[in-house]
């Protein structure tokens, strides 16, 4: 049975703070919103590759021990696989189904291959979808929905763009939407071939994005990925990021942890000291042993209390799940919730053999408003995770004692979400 509540929620990276006083990034002039000539070419090879091989590139920021390079498949290496302990699996009868009107099934979905999705409500009401679907950039795709996604399109490239334009990797957009403008956080690797993040902006939400700087967008002196951001109620705006496990060691161990830090007014760089927010701990963590990974934050905030979600777990394999902490300050201390993991496809210690590796998520809402969604990534083929990523999407939302559910993974046919309109 789904839970319909009317939330009172505030979501991080919403339509909703757009209007919001603080100042915005200073622009010499309007943002294109078709690329360069010269870069046409380029354009068109993301949409190429988004489309054919979307997914088969490591989404999930995980590397090597001997090196900083990420794989171009997200395969096991031997030494994670002899210390991932990978629960036995659980059969389930694949069933023939009919779809009956007003409802989706996650199946429809098979053939969307992108990873680490976002998912933007924007003000003229279309919902973008961004992700991770390999190639050197990004593309976009709309929908009126949430269900029906089409037009799919380039939006960012590593050609011309300065200080990643060497990368070969771009993961995890996320993109806010503020004072008119939109501006893409991502992952990518300097010259040195660190992971760091940057930032792009641009007048639509379906590009051009260009760089709002020739630089990261703050460096530490470490590897980072997936950042989020969330503008407060009171106008200042955080960064939600992992620090990498590629050059990250905790008590013998590589180790992703997830930190905070407020951002300036115009989306520029950052302020003060990033904080410790995670880091690997709870049981249901551990299974990877080594690395070990707390990555792809997500923030809410919902009846004054911030919601910080992440994913844990060897992204390729079936323990890779979403849990959740709490905080009554959107820099912690965060308490992890005892329910977790809140998403997975383990049950009970058994793998489902129809869903996995179910994580790397974000929160949007039903056309209506009245709905909480949680889109998020699972493997394309649950026996075979080299094949890559696909979407997902199901109810999210709150229970009236305030801990954060998923109704999910699902595989069978849902509700539309509500307020929506099936062509």
């Amino acid at each position: 049975m789904h839970r319909n509540h009317r939330y009172g929620y505030f979501l991080a990276s919403a339509a909703a703070v757009i209007w919001m006083t603080a100042g915005c990034a200073e622009q010499t002039g309007p943002v294109n919103t078709e690329p360069p000539t010269e870069l046409t070419a380029a354009a068109e090879s993301i949409v190429e590759e988004s489309t054919a091989s979307a997914g088969t590139s490591q989404a999930a920021p995980e590397t090597t021990p001997a090196e900083a390079e990420k794989p171009t498949e997200p395969e096991t290496t031997p030494a994670e696989t002899e210390n991932s302990t990978e629960p036995e699996s659980e059969g389930r009868e694949d069933e023939e189904e009919t779809m009956p009107e007003g409802y989706f099934s996650n199946e429809q979905f098979k053939d969307l291959k992108i990873a680490d999705p976002f998912v933007l409500k924007a003000s003229d009401g279309m919902y973008y979808l961004y992700g991770t679907t390999g190639g050197k950039g990004f593309s976009c795709m709309r929908s009126e929905n949430l269900i029906e996604w089409t037009d799919r399109r380039a939006c960012f490239t590593a050609v011309g763009s300065g200080w990643c334009s060497a990368s070969g990797t771009f993961w995890a957009p996320e993109v806010v939407e503020y004072e008119g403008k939109y501006y893409m956080f991502y992952t990518s690797k300097n010259s040195e071939g660190s992971l760091r993040i940057g930032v792009a902006v641009s007048d639509e939400p379906t590009g051009w994005f260009r760089n709002l700087k020739d630089e990261p967008l703050f460096d530490f002196g470490y590897a980072c990925i997936d950042a989020n951001v969330l503008i407060d109620d009171d106008g200042r705006k955080y960064l939600y990021y992992a620090r990498d496990c590629s050059e990250n060691t905790v008590n013998g161990k590589r180790t992703s942890q997830i930190y905070g830090v407020e951002l300036e007014d115009d989306f520029s760089g950052v302020r003060g000291e990033a904080v410790l927010l995670l880091t690997p701990e709870q049981p249901w963590e551990m299974i990877s042993e080594n690395p070990l990974w707390n990555e792809g934050p997500e923030m809410l905030k919902h009846d004054g209390t911030y919601y910080l979600s992440y994913s844990a777990n060897l992204y390729s394999t079936s323990a890779y799940s979403v849990g959740y902490a709490v905080s009554d300050s959107p820099l912690g201390p965060f308490v992890k919730a005892e329910e977790n993991p809140i998403l997975t496809s383990v049950v009970n210690g058994k793998r489902r053999s129809d869903v996995s590796g179910t994580g790397h998520h974000s929160f949007t809402v039903s056309p209506d408003g009245t709905e909480l969604w949680a889109a998020y990534h699972s493997h394309i083929d649950p026996s075979n995770p080299k094949l890559g990523r696909r979407f997902n999407l199901d109810r999210a939302g709150f229970t009236e004692d305030g801990k954060l559910y998923i109704e999910g993974p699902t595989t069978e046919p849902q509700p539309v979400p509500s307020g929506a309109e099936i062509k």
